[in-house]
């Protein structure tokens, strides 16, 4: 048990999220858990910052002023720095369409 403790210690996410209390929560939620998490509440920065810390995973929300979590997920892809690192949404849609 230990072990897995220590491993997730190491596990840096980059967290984009525009809602301040969302943002907090989740961040607050990670770090408890052992994980590395730098913040961002704008998408403007996600690429330079990605490729600045090298995250293992990239936790994005979907719903945001430009650009919004797709357009962040397409700027990552594109670039050979980034393209391998695995990307979660966070989104308040619930819709069929919207999945």
């Amino acid at each position: 048990m230990k072990e897995s403790s220590n491993r997730k210690k190491k596990i840096k996410v980059l967290l984009i999220e525009d809602d301040k209390d969302i943002l907090e929560t989740v961040r607050i939620t990670l770090e408890r858990n052992g994980f590395i998490v730098r913040p961002l509440s704008h998408g403007r920065d996600a690429l330079s910052t990605a490729i600045k810390i090298k995250p293992h995973v990239i936790v994005t929300d979907i719903m945001m002023p430009a650009p919004d979590g797709f357009e962040i997920c397409r700027t990552l892809r594109a670039c050979d720095e980034t393209k391998n690192i695995p990307i979660i949404f966070l989104s308040a849609r619930t819709q069929p369409l919207d999945v």
